[in-house]
């Protein structure tokens, strides 16, 4: 039987929109003044005036305002209670836990709905969004 070397998570892979989109969404939004959601890498690319990397903590703890472009990152979510706060794991399958894409498209939703952003555009590369978050 050969052995097999490990799979070893990577939390520096990234997802970034490709450029066709991403004209598209400077297209449709005009200046991208927030992208919450974001790293220097993919800020290269997006261009956002300000952008907010997984250390700033853009879901939680940073106010969102303008035109907001979000592709959220991969993952799953609690919510952890003590803190009142989203909460990033790498947990299995339960019942309490939320897809990023549905957590992180909730929360543009509302700051919308709020008014706290002029415009919004999500991208996701989740076929099961509309499963998630049926307000998409």
């Amino acid at each position: 039987m050969a052995k097999h070397p490990q799979l070893q998570a990577r939390e520096d892979w990234e997802y970034i929109t490709s450029r066709d989109l991403l004209i598209a969404a400077h297209e449709l939004l005009g200046n991208i003044d927030l992208d919450p959601a974001s790293s220097d890498l993919a800020n290269t690319y997006v261009n956002a005036t300000e952008y907010y990397t997984p250390t700033k903590d853009g879901l939680n703890d940073q106010q969102w305002f303008g035109n907001v472009y979000l592709f959220p990152p991969n993952g799953v979510y609690f919510w952890e209670k003590a803190n009142q706060r989203w909460k990033k794991t790498r947990s299995g399958a339960s019942p309490t836990l939320v897809s990023s894409y549905a957590v992180w498209f909730r929360t543009l939703y509302k700051k919308w709905m709020a008014q706290e952003i002029k415009q919004g555009l999500y991208f996701a590369n989740c076929p099961d969004m509309i499963r998630y978050e049926p307000k998409i």
